[in-house]
């Protein structure tokens, strides 16, 4: 590889960090702009009640458009987790590879254009009919093996590195942006570039215990912590100990997904899968109509399953700020399907308590 040698050696990786950032910042303006859709527009028309076919239409278009949000925020956020990964990995590669070549230089070897380490003469070469010259030309040069494989080690790891990094942008389809199933392709290419990072999915606590989730999260950076929510919704969205705000971002998504395989197999549903489509879209179209209440009256997503009867967890008010807490269980009664009713009684309770 001794024409990738001069090239990792005066690298400069300003650009690569300038595209991370643009990426990343993009990947933020997604996520405003898909929140910033359901508070200024579809919650609104939801909390107006605006119905009739026009509106079925509507919401439908926005439901869409929301959805693509989502899929370019988590493109995006990707994009940003590959080149952030890549400038890294290819920058420690550098680094090994310029103390490869001064270290080999302080022990008086030459070091070539194209990477290769010159033996050093230790000994003047007319001398070389002298009995001990081969021995000590040996000895002076017996670290000038492990020098060339330093730098061979550290141009193999820059064009992996490469090579990987090459291969995931590619598998990153933009043509899934106007698809309903984007969102699920873009969380397929999330668990790839997972392993890419170094984020595996296996990190992420059980949930059994809220403080050691809590402190595993404290202790994760704010690109890691996008990253995660980006690729394991379904696994983020489920732990307690998280911040309330963060688990409805990825049970929203996952439900977004949810629906939106529903809506792709409508025709081939079967009777429960029909009736849990049924729920969910209920249960989307209640957290949309309050995105625009008042913070005390915010819902927030913290869970939601369609086994048997199915369920949700839902929150009135953000409870991490709250300065009293209520919790309701509904009877053996309810089901998945009047969580809408349930959501009202815990209003109606919430009311009472400030009065």
């Amino acid at each position: 590889m001794p024409e990738l040698f001069a090239q990792l050696f005066r690298q400069d990786f300003s650009d690569l960090e300038a595209a991370t950032g643009s990426w990343q910042k993009l990947a933020g303006i997604l996520g405003d702009t898909r929140i910033g859709s359901g508070k200024r527009v579809s919650g609104p028309l939801h909390k107006a009640s605006w119905s009739g076919v026009a509106a079925d239409y509507g919401f439908n278009a926005l439901e869409a458009t929301e959805s693509k949000l989502k899929t370019a925020q988590t493109n995006a956020q990707l994009i940003h987790t590959v080149l952030d990964t890549l400038s890294t990995r290819m920058q420690a590669a550098q680094r090994k590879l310029r103390h490869a070549v001064s270290d080999a230089e302080t022990a008086g070897h030459t070091v070539t254009e194209d990477g290769w380490v010159e033996p050093k003469q230790a000994v003047d070469p007319k001398y070389h009919n002298d009995p001990d010259y081969q021995g000590v030309q040996q000895r002076a040069n017996a670290g000038l093996g492990g020098y060339r494989a330093r730098i061979d080690e550290a141009l193999a790891e820059a064009e992996r590195v490469s090579s990987d990094a090459t291969e995931l942008l590619h598998q990153i389809d933009p043509f899934d942006l106007d698809k309903q199933y984007g969102g699920a392709n873009a969380a397929e290419d999330a668990a790839q570039i997972a392993e890419f990072a170094g984020l595996d999915r296996k990190n992420i606590p059980n949930g059994k215990d809220p403080q050691r989730t809590a402190d595993w999260w404290a202790g994760l950076t704010s690109d890691q912590r996008d990253f995660y929510l980006a690729a394991f919704p379904d696994r983020i969205g489920k732990l307690d100990g998280l911040p309330t705000t963060t688990r409805d971002d990825a049970n929203r998504a996952v439900l977004d997904m949810q629906l939106n395989d529903y809506a792709l197999r409508e025709s081939d549903l079967g009777y429960h899968e029909r009736y849990s489509y049924r729920s969910l879209s209920a249960l989307k179209d209640r957290l949309d109509r309050e995105d625009t209440a008042p913070a005390h009256k915010q819902l927030y997503l913290l869970g939601f399953d369609t086994s048997k009867d199915g369920r949700a967890i839902v929150a009135v008010g953000n409870p991490d700020t709250a300065r009293h807490t209520a919790v309701q269980v509904p009877g053996t009664s309810n089901q998945l399907d009047n969580v809408g009713d349930q959501i009202n009684r815990v209003s109606k309770l919430q009311d009472s308590a400030a009065d």
